[in-house]
C-alpha cells in the first residue's frame, strides 16, 4: 500500500500532468505507540504534480477512479507501513478475542514487562561493534542490527500500528477502506487470514460505529503455479483465505470485493504489480458518497 507513484518510470508523465483540484491526500507518518493516540502529524495536500509522486499508487488510482465516477470531491487518507502483519493494525482488545492472536498479545505484554532498556542497549552496542568489525565498508554487507525498542512499541507487534496509525482517525467521517496487505502473513504457522481479516474489519467497524465499505486486493500471483495437490506453500493458501472472506464476513456480500492484481492464468514476475492502471476495480462507487 505504501508503494509510491514515483517508483514506476511509466508514471512520470502522468505525475507531471496531475492536477486534480477535487482530490485531497493525507499521508500519515510511520510511527509507533504503546497506547492509542488521538492525533496524527500528517497534513492534507492537493493532488498535483508536486505531491502525486509520493502518493501511494493504489490510493492514487482509486481516488482518481472515485472522482471520475462520482464527480464529487474525494479525500484519501493513506495510513500504511509496508511489510507489517495484519495483527499490527488490529486493536489489542480485538486480538484478545481470538485464541491464536490472544497468545501473540500475551507474549508481547510478557516480553514488555521483562524488558530491560539498559541491558538491551548494552547488547545492541556489542552487536553493532561486531557488525562494524566484520562488514563496515563492504558493498554487500548485511543490515546492521536494529536499535533496541520495547516490545509494545515495535512496529510489527500486535496492536502497535492500530494505536499510532489507525486510532487517530477513529470517528473521522470516512465511508470505506481499501486494504492491500498480506505478504507478511503468508508464512507457515500464521493464524489463518480468514480469521484475522474479518477480525480487523469488525474491529474497525465497531470503532467507527459504521458499516464501512471494505475493499481489498488479493495478493499477486508472485510464484510459479502448482498443479500437484497437497502444496504447503503459504502464498496460495493465503490467497485462498482472502477469497473465503468474501463469503465469511456477515453483511459484506455487496460491499466487500476482491480484485486480483494479475491475470490468474499467468505466473508472477514480481512481488508488486506495477500496472495499477490496468486493474479492473470491482466496487460500487456510490457507497463512497457521504451519507
Amino acid at each position: 500500500m505504501v508503494f509510491a507513484m514515483d517508483r514506476v518510470a511509466k508514471y512520470r508523465n502522468l505525475i507531471s500532468e496531475t492536477r486534480f483540484p477535487n482530490i485531497r491526500l493525507f499521508t500519515a507518518p510511520m510511527v509507533t505507540s504503546v497506547v492509542p493516540i488521538l492525533d496524527s502529524a500528517g497534513m492534507w495536500s492537493d493532488c498535483n504534480a508536486e505531491t502525486a509522486g509520493q502518493c501511494s499508487a493504489v490510493a492514487f488510482f482509486f481516488a482518481k477512479s472515485l472522482n471520475e465516477q462520482l464527480e464529487v470531491p474525494i479525500g484519501i487518507i493513506v495510513s500504511a507501513w509496508g511489510g507489517k502483519p495484519i495483527e499490527a493494525f488490529t486493536s489489542r482488545s480485538a486480538l484478545k478475542t481470538l485464541e491464536d492472536t490472544s497468545m501473540l498479545v500475551e507474549a508481547s505484554e510478557i516480553a514488555d514487562r521483562h524488558y530491560e532498556p539498559v541491558t538491551a542497549k548494552m547488547k545492541y552496542e556489542k552487536e553493532l561493534a561486531r557488525w562494524r568489525s566484520r562488514f563496515e565498508g563492504q558493498p554487500s554487507a548485511p543490515r546492521p542490527p536494529d536499535p533496541p525498542q520495547r516490545p509494545l512499541e515495535r512496529a510489527n507487534g500486535p496492536g502497535v500500528l492500530f494505536n499510532s496509525m489507525i486510532n487517530p482517525f477513529v470517528g473521522y467521517s470516512i465511508q470505506g477502506v481499501i486494504w492491500y496487505q498480506g505478504e507478511a502473513n503468508a508464512k507457515t504457522g500464521e493464524t489463518p487470514y480468514d480469521l484475522t481479516l474479518p477480525l480487523l474489519i469488525q474491529d474497525w467497524r465497531d470503532r467507527w460505529q459504521h458499516q464501512l465499505s471494505f475493499y481489498f486486493v488479493q495478493l499477486a500471483n508472485f510464484r510459479e503455479p502448482v498443479s500437484l495437490p497437497g502444496s504447503e506453500d503459504p502464498w496460495p493458501l493465503l490467497q485462498d483465505r482472502m477469497r473465503r472472506v468474501l463469503d465469511k464476513v456477515p453483511g459484506t456480500e455487496e460491499n466487500l470485493h476482491i480484485s486480483n492484481s494479475r491475470d490468474p492464468t499467468r505466473s508472477g514476475t514480481g512481488l508488486m504489480p506495477k500496472s495499477w492502471t490496468s486493474i479492473r476495480w470491482k466496487f460500487a462507487p456510490k457507497r463512497f458518497l457521504h451519507r
